[in-house]
C-alpha cells in the first residue's frame, strides 16, 4: 500500500481549488488539481469525483485521463485504468508519457506481452526517459522470471 500524506500538508493548495471551484465548478483544470490530491492522500471517493468532473468538462485533456488512470491503477483497478488510457490515446497515439505509464499498468498486472509493447514505443518516442528504461528492465526481468 502506498505511503501517503495528510491533507494537512496538502491543505493550503485544497484550499486555493476548492475556492477556485466555488467560483467555477466546471472548471476542469482546478478538479484535475483536486482529483491529485485527493488521490495522494488515499482519499479515493474524493480523487474520483473531482477526476471524473474534470474528464467530464475537459474529455480531450490526455493529462487528466492518465493521472486519473495512474489513480486507478495504483487501486488495483487495472481495467478501468487501461480502459483510460485508450480513451487518451483516441486523442493522441504518440505521447511517450501514456505509453510507458499503460505499459507500467499492464506489467503490474502481469500482461507483459501488452506491457513490453507500450514500453518500447514509449522509448522510441522519447529514449532520453530514463523511467521508460527502467520500467523496460523491470518488465523484463519479470517475464524471465515468469518464465523459469
Amino acid at each position: 500500500r502506498p505511503s501517503y500524506k495528510t491533507l494537512r500538508e496538502y491543505g493550503s493548495a485544497a484550499d486555493y481549488f476548492s475556492n477556485k471551484l466555488k467560483k467555477n465548478p466546471n472548471m476542469a483544470a482546478y478538479n484535475h488539481n483536486l482529483g491529485a490530491l485527493y488521490s495522494a492522500v488515499g482519499d479515493t471517493v474524493h480523487a474520483d469525483s473531482f477526476y471524473k468532473n474534470a474528464i467530464a468538462n475537459a474529455p480531450d485533456n490526455v493529462m487528466t485521463r492518465n493521472d486519473y488512470a495512474l489513480h486507478l491503477s495504483k487501486m488495483g483497478h487495472t481495467t478501468e485504468a487501461v480502459d483510460e488510457f485508450r480513451k487518451s490515446m483516441l486523442v493522441t497515439t504518440e505521447q511517450p508519457t501514456l505509453r510507458k505509464n499503460l505499459g507500467a499498468t499492464h506489467a503490474r498486472s502481469g500482461q507483459y506481452v501488452q506491457a513490453l509493447e507500450h514500453t518500447r514505443r514509449s522509448i522510441d518516442l522519447n529514449g532520453n526517459d530514463p523511467m521508460a528504461h527502467r520500467n523496460m528492465a523491470k518488465i523484463r526481468d519479470a517475464v524471465g522470471k515468469s518464465n523459469e
